[in-house]
């Protein structure tokens, strides 16, 4: 990904699990997720909207939403409840924008390929998604398709074109469902920050034009798939790691 040097991405910020690429301005991000599974988790695990501090936040992303026959729907019992709840955290802090994920590891690729690969199946999305968040007042939608062109989840090779396209009229039809600059529905993604899922899902330069900014999935640069112990979002590649294994660090973001 991500190539920091893009001119059009003009500042990054750090996490301690995740990078957010500002792609249109330098303003300070803290962006949040809270995942709408967590309500299921043994106490003192639980975890449920009302429990968020929408104090340490400035952007803060529901997730997730599904994606079905080309149309945004929620994705548990009980998300419309939860939904109202999640935006009303904003009354009080006016600076506070909310956004729906969709999509999510356990949806791999094989409804969001259907959906992109054709103009009509992307229009279907792209009016379902308008109402869907108007509807339930977030500001702006979250793209977690993990991962285009990924054949073994569902996915295709032109996937990565497929997505720009996607991105591009999403953009466009945020653009001109309101005249009003400070109340258009925000565009972001979440994406994969390793090079072999970087390479075959992602047109970088293409997708950082339409997008407000992009959160790199740095949180699982190491993991239990492997063989030998890695801290999961390493600052610095060790001096061990030769190849591909040098890519798997924070620093590399900057250079």
């Amino acid at each position: 990904m991500l190539n920091s040097k893009i001119g059009r991405m003009k500042c990054i910020r750090l996490y301690l699990v995740i990078i957010s690429i500002a792609v249109v301005t330098c303003k300070y991000r803290r962006v949040c997720y809270h995942t709408n599974w967590s309500q299921y988790r043994n106490v003192p695990g639980r975890f449920i909207p009302q429990y968020i501090d929408p104090s340490l936040c400035t952007h803060l992303i529901y997730a997730f939403g599904k994606l079905q026959n080309n149309r945004i729907l929620k994705q548990e019992h009980n998300d419309i409840e939860n939904f109202k709840i999640f935006n009303d955290l904003k009354y009080g802090y006016p600076e506070l924008k909310t956004l729906l994920a969709i999509g999510g590891w356990n949806a791999a690729s094989t409804e969001f390929t259907k959906m992109v690969e054709s103009s009509s199946n992307r229009q279907v999305f792209i009016s379902s998604t308008i109402s869907f968040l108007r509807e339930h007042y977030f500001d702006g939608l979250d793209l977690d398709w993990e991962y285009p062109g990924q054949i073994k989840r569902g996915g295709r090779p032109q996937d990565k074109h497929n997505f720009v396209l996607l991105v591009k009229e999403l953009k466009e039809a945020f653009n001109s469902e309101t005249g009003d600059v400070n109340k258009r529905l925000l565009l972001t993604a979440a994406v994969a920050a390793g090079k072999s899922n970087i390479d075959p899902g992602y047109d970088v330069p293409e997708l950082s034009k339409y997008l407000d900014f992009i959160s790199l999935m740095t949180y699982d640069l190491h993991g239990s798939w492997e063989t030998k112990t890695g801290h999961n979002s390493p600052l610095f590649p060790r001096s061990s790691e030769t190849g591909n294994e040098q890519q798997l660090n924070i620093v590399r973001f900057y250079l």
